[in-house]
């Protein structure tokens, strides 16, 4: 039993250490947003060309798993499997913590 409860906690030390906690940074987010992701999608996160979605006010998470499938091809675009693949980890969590963090209001029409 202690021989258990010792490789357990092993394995949970190892992969705690192997991957440590990341807080994302907005502030980093807009400065690879300007650098890649402006052009079609606004540093705003408002879309400048027809087909292009929206990004501000998405789900970080959304963000971060869309752009994790564009870099390891679960999800294929001409153009953005190319700029994730450009990405780092932290590039995506950054860029999706600047995204969501833009506020976005809605208006119904009347």
């Amino acid at each position: 039993m202690n021989r258990l409860i010792y490789l357990f906690t092993a394995t949970l030390v190892t992969s705690l250490s192997a991957n440590p906690s990341f807080a994302a940074d907005p502030l980093q987010g807009k400065e690879k947003a300007k650098a890649v992701c402006q052009t079609c999608h606004g540093l705003d996160g408002q879309a400048t060309m027809a087909g292009v979605p929206n990004l501000s006010g998405q789900k970080e998470d959304y963000i971060v798993i869309q752009l994790q499938a564009f870099r390891t091809a679960q999800r294929q675009h001409a153009q953005m499997s190319i700029i994730a693949k450009m990405l780092s980890d932290a590039d995506i969590e950054n860029v999706a913590a600047w995204y969501s963090g833009i506020k976005t209001s809605v208006q119904l029409p009347d």
